[in-house]
């Protein structure tokens, strides 16, 4: 049984999705969204009404999906098991062009934070996860929150961000099994490194 066709605003931010992290903000063209989703470049301007605007519903849509991905139901899991789990997300074929987009993003310093307010409520969640952490004893109080978070995800998105710098590195391919088992083996060793002096971790 097929599968129903997307409605035509959803196929056209779908491919706008492709075009901007191939190309970024002032690199992608309209004409080439519109060819991506298989419409006229005029149903762009009559969903979105500029390339401005469709940028925008871009980084809603992909920063909704990887909410959900963050931030399972009933989450109540140890640091360390979510480090983990958000390195095997953070280098999936599902996040690879979110990952683009906040690379172009990052090489456009003029322009202003899309969806600021939105995207800084839940780095704010982020980082409450491991002022939790540190309340039931797995990271010490000690250390500032936001900066634990930030070396974290530094480390989980390595493997996405610079491939060619961890094969250099490392001699192994980033996308391998068993180099995510081992880098994730590191992970768990960093994490426990930070545990209170008199914690069961240490």
């Amino acid at each position: 049984m097929a599968r129903p066709r997307k409605a035509p605003r959803q196929r056209l931010l779908d491919a706008a999705v492709k075009e901007f992290a191939a190309h970024g903000f002032a690199g992608a063209r309209i004409e080439a969204i519109a060819r991506r989703a298989g419409m006229n470049k005029q149903l762009v301007y009559h969903y979105f009404g500029s390339k401005q605007a469709i940028y925008e519903a871009v980084f809603e849509q992909v920063i909704a999906e990887n909410i959900n991905r963050a931030f399972p139901p009933g989450e109540d899991r140890k640091y360390s098991e979510v480090t983990l789990e958000e390195l095997r997300m953070n280098n999936s074929r599902d996040t690879a062009l979110f990952h683009r987009l906040l690379m172009f993003e990052a090489l456009d310093s003029e322009r202003e934070i899309h969806k600021e307010a939105e995207r800084r409520a839940v780095y704010d969640k982020l980082v409450e996860r491991v002022r939790k952490a540190q309340g039931q004893g797995e990271i010490d109080p000690s250390v500032d929150p936001s900066m634990f978070y930030l070396a974290a995800l530094s480390m989980q998105i390595v493997p996405a961000m610079l491939p060619k710098v961890v094969r250099l590195a490392t001699g192994q391919d980033p996308e391998s099994e068993e180099f995510l088992q081992e880098w994730g083996d590191f992970i768990t060793q960093f994490v426990a490194r930070f545990a209170p002096a008199d914690s069961p971790a240490q």
